[in-house]
């Protein structure tokens, strides 16, 4: 059960109001997931809206990879709603629908590129053991360059951030009269 109250975009302060329609009219289209909460305190919302927007919109990371990373920090953390929106958004990238079912069954995926797996494995291994191995990071960075190596710290960073504040705060699924979602 969620523990804040629905969003009333009415009751928003100046501040809150300026960060939700700077949100409202950016990429995303829409204000919700963590959002709602981090309004609490608009300059948290809106420096956190503008690194998801770049990382999402804008990176130089490929989208596919930067959806499984998203995946794989979710699973993680069990976010549920993150999961669900970026399942959607994973699968329109080309994503493979067995190597998303092997992310959420925490199993090795079968058919993966080269770079799908060393995507998944640095994920994971930086998640479980706070670090990655000289042998992971090697392979990251002569896959995707030290560029596209630090974005992908940078977004399951960012993504277990989400991940934290929609589990504490219990959102769920956006209300459609405000266009919220992720």
């Amino acid at each position: 059960m969620p523990r804040l109250s629905p969003l009333n975009k009415d009751q928003l302060d100046a501040a809150q109001r300026a960060v939700f329609d700077k949100i409202l009219s950016g990429p995303r289209g829409k204000v919700g997931g963590p959002f709602p909460a981090l309004l609490q305190i608009p300059t948290a919302a809106d420096l956190m809206q503008e690194l998801g927007a770049w990382l999402r919109f804008e990176s130089n990371l490929p989208a596919d990879i930067r959806e499984i990373a998203i995946l794989v920090a979710s699973n993680h953390w069990r976010c549920e709603i993150e999961w669900e929106a970026h399942k959607t958004i994973a699968l329109k990238e080309g994503v493979d629908a067995s190597l998303i079912e092997a992310i959420a069954s925490d199993t090795a995926p079968v058919n993966a590129s080269e770079k799908e797996r060393i995507s998944i494995s640095f994920c994971r291994e930086l998640l479980r053991s706070k670090f990655v191995s000289d042998a992971t990071y090697a392979s990251a960075v002569e896959q995707f360059g030290l560029d596209c190596t630090v974005e992908l710290v940078v977004l399951v960073g960012y993504f277990t951030s989400l991940a934290m504040i929609l589990n504490v705060f219990e959102s769920g699924p956006a209300d459609p009269n405000l266009k919220l979602g992720l």
